[in-house]
């Protein structure tokens, strides 16, 4: 039987490219506007650990981004 690594969650790489830049602010807002709980593990996108995904995490990304992701 063959094993697959799962892949790693990067807190606030909303696109899942390993990457956080402005295109995960983008891949956020549209999280955001359209709902979808099946399409995105909410670790991506949850930065504050409240278990909801909200314009409180949108803002942490931002700032997340404007300081050089980290």
């Amino acid at each position: 039987m063959t094993r697959y690594a799962e892949p790693e969650i990067i807190p606030g790489d909303t696109d899942g490219n390993e990457i956080i830049n402005s295109a995960d602010l983008i891949a956020m807002k549209k999280r955001l506007l359209n709902p979808d709980k099946n399409s995105y593990t909410i670790d991506q996108f949850d930065l504050n650990h409240d278990s909801k995904i909200n314009v409180v995490d949108f803002i942490m990304l931002k700032s997340m981004i404007s300081s050089g992701g980290k």
